[in-house]
């Protein structure tokens, strides 16, 4: 065999390889869910497509939808929002793009009969925002932090640039925002992703401090805003961290790797747009050692120092391990509530002069004479992500104010947080009797799609348990030290997104059962997370705090028996949008795969554009590089 055919032949190796391993953890995946389906694992199901099935409980959850978010109306607007996004190589010029677009429809839930009704959009109306970024090669090294300048050449570094993804992310939480802002808003707006995961990739309060050459700064930081006209300070970023706020949710809740996000919560008394005093400066706190897990007196007190240098949003008024610490709101302009406002308007006016007015300028950062920062710079990676943070707070609060149900819904993902994070969790505080020597194999999808091959008896819709999705980052580990499994956060003890806030869960759309067949027919388990509202969903806090090293929590708990109608809700609007028209899309919302589908078409639209472009650059002999003579010869 030639050096040629022995490479092929174990590449075929590889293959058969890779496909024997994927083989045997699925049957070890089965093996061990029906070991434990029975004596456990059924308690974790809601099997909603037999509850459906009986015509008061779908009435009643209808009504419910109707009375909560659709004001009575037999017909609920709704939207649902797909992106797209990608970098085309203009020969010395490398140019970002990100696109979203939208399908709306209307659902009808009258009693006798559901109905499923897509609209035309009109011509005027926006149902698509594109955002263009064209980038020199040799200025890429804006758009990303010093370690990422050693790569080898442009090409390297242009690779290695996501901006793009950044792009279409915040296109599509803009657009939402937009849809929500309406006089008529729709009144359900379904995600192509999972919203918890958003939030939580955007956090960037790691970067958020007064502006140091040793260490990583937001970019954000010190930049001129002109319709502020002032610079963004520290604090502005902090606000934007403490939100959403809901006061009879509890959010953002009394975390250590939070608490002045906590601390902006309570004074400013949990305010948010559309209500009144803005000018207000807020309302003292105080603050005990107790409120949080293994910290003492002072070190409460050292962190309150430091953090007041850095943030001197309040004025220690008093402290003593008795009365703990007094901490008054310093009258500043503008206030906290005022600081919230003025980021809303950045949001819109940035995405304004990005999206619809085509500046290209919007996507740079101008810093003042005098700043430690000079000149200019393009928005780098955490500059966006901070962005769409803003974005999607900004959405959730919109969504509270006008009763508006918020689902995302994620088609892959390797994910274990509730066979693995969640349960671990619960069994080692006793809120569910899991049994010690479970041990389920693979991630949550692998494992919830063995399920029916185990259950004959489970119809679609089911789902399992709603859990907070605190528990992304709330787990129990083995501790060496202690010899025994602790509860704890990520990196050292960090716990987001605040618990209280979305609701995760995995669905299944689609399961057929045939006579002739063994094995049933059936889409993949989907991955959703809804937004949660104080409706429904503000008395399901577990009673007793659940205690991490320096934390305590209370994260949302819904047990099998318990009622959710939010969960409920989700799940019905689900499985009507769920027509399976599409053999590509079994099991999957029918109008996410058609915003799919529309984002698509666009983004070919947008690559023919930019491949047209390369023209007007081609037109110079020196545009053209040695690699572009050799393929033309080829």
């Amino acid at each position: 065999m030639s050096q040629i055919g022995r490479i092929y032949a174990r590449y075929q190796e590889s293959l058969e390889w890779a496909q024997e391993d994927f083989t045997q953890q699925r049957r070890r995946a089965l093996e061990t869910v029906r070991q434990w389906y029975g004596p456990f694992l059924r308690d974790l199901v809601i099997p909603y497509g037999q509850w459906f099935q009986q015509a008061e409980i779908r009435r009643t959850i209808l009504r419910r939808l109707g009375e909560y978010f659709g004001e009575g109306k037999e017909t609920l607007p709704f939207v649902a929002i797909d992106g797209t996004g990608n970098k085309r190589d203009l020969t010395d010029m490398m140019v970002f793009y990100g696109a979203a677009y939208a399908q709306a429809g209307e659902l009808g839930i009258r009693k006798d009969a559901e109905r499923l009704r897509y609209r035309r959009w009109d011509p005027a109306e926006d149902t698509s925002f594109v955002a263009y970024l064209p980038i020199p090669l040799n200025a890429l090294s804006e758009l990303e932090r010093e370690d990422w300048l050693f790569r080898a050449d442009d090409r390297e570094r242009a690779a290695a640039v996501a901006v793009h993804t950044q792009l279409m992310l915040l296109a599509e939480v803009y657009l939402a925002y937009r849809f929500l802002k309406q006089d008529t808003p729709p009144k359900i707006v379904l995600f192509d992703h999972s919203l918890s995961s958003l939030l939580l990739s955007t956090d960037v309060m790691h970067l958020v401090h007064p502006y140091r050459t040793d260490k990583a700064t937001l970019g954000w930081i010190d930049a001129y805003i002109p319709a502020w006209g002032r610079p963004f300070e520290p604090l502005d970023a902090l606000v934007a961290h403490a939100h959403p706020m809901h006061k009879d949710l509890d959010v953002p809740s009394l975390r250590s790797n939070a608490l002045l996000e906590r601390l902006v919560a309570e004074m400013s008394d949990f305010w948010r747009i559309g209500q009144s005093g803005e000018r207000s400066p807020g309302k003292p706190v105080r603050l005990r050692p107790q409120r949080l897990a293994g910290t003492t007196f002072e070190q409460l007190l050292k962190r309150i120092q430091r953090a007041q240098k850095d943030f001197p949003f309040f004025e220690l008024a008093d402290a003593s391990p008795e009365r703990g610490l007094h901490l008054h709101p310093r009258p500043m302009v503008p206030t906290l509530r005022q600081c919230w406002r003025d980021l809303q308007r950045l949001f819109e006016d940035t995405c304004e002069n990005l999206f619809r007015s085509r500046r290209l300028d919007a996507l740079k950062l101008q810093y003042p004479q005098g700043s430690p920062r000079q000149g200019h710079k393009w928005m780098d990676s955490d500059d966006l992500r901070f962005l769409i943070g803003l974005g999607l707070r900004l959405l959730i609060e919109l969504a509270w104010e006008r009763r508006v149900l918020l689902i995302g819904i994620a088609k892959d993902s390797a994910s274990r947080y509730f066979f693995k994070n969640f349960l671990s969790v619960m069994a080692l505080t006793g809120y569910m009797d899991v049994p010690e020597d479970l041990a389920l194999p693979g991630s949550d999808r692998l494992v919830a799609e063995m399920f029916p091959l185990v259950d004959e008896t489970l119809v679609a819709p089911w789902s399992t348990l709603e859990y907070d999705a605190v528990f992304m980052t709330l787990r129990a580990v083995y501790d060496p030290d202690e010899k025994r499994p602790v509860i704890q956060g990520v990196r050292g003890d960090i716990l987001m997104p605040s618990d209280g806030l979305f609701a995760r869960s995995l669905v299944h759309l689609f399961l057929d059962r045939r006579p002739h067949k063994r094995v049933p027919l059936m889409g993949h388990v989907l991955f959703m997370d809804r937004l949660v509202y104080p409706y429904f969903d503000k008395g399901h806090r577990v009673a007793e705090p659940i205690v991490t090293r320096t934390s305590r929590v209370r994260p949302l708990l819904w047990q099998r028996q318990d009622p959710n109608w939010g969960q409920a809700m989700s799940v019905l609007v689900a499985d009507i949008l769920t027509r399976n028209l599409f053999p590509e899309a079994i099991g999957q919302p029918d109008p996410l795969h058609r915003a799919d589908m529309g984002a698509k078409a666009l983004g070919r639209r947008i690559q023919t554009m930019l491949a047209e472009s390369v023209k007007r650059f081609r037109q110079s002999p020196l545009a053209w590089r040695f690699r572009d003579y050799r393929d033309r010869r080829e």
